[in-house]
């Protein structure tokens, strides 16, 4: 599971005022088949809100992933 949150606001008058919040929450699984072969499925959750907009100021994101990787054992 990871996420991050970030916002900022600002200190002018009202019409310079650029309020902005972002955050993320990513929770994944993964599934190891061998030491070399893993599945990983993940999703993340997006949502940002930008007061400066005067229309649709919230935005969403959804992605979801899934992932098949592969690793060479190093024979040195």
């Amino acid at each position: 599971l990871a996420g991050s949150l970030y916002f900022t606001k600002s200190t002018g008058d009202e019409t310079e005022d650029t309020d902005t919040r972002y955050y993320t929450v990513t929770p994944s699984l993964n599934y190891s088949f061998t030491d070399q072969i893993a599945l990983n499925l993940a999703y993340s959750y997006a949502n940002e809100y930008d007061k400066t907009l005067t229309n649709d100021r919230e935005v969403d994101r959804n992605i979801v992933w899934l992932a098949l990787n592969f690793n060479f054992p190093q024979k040195w």
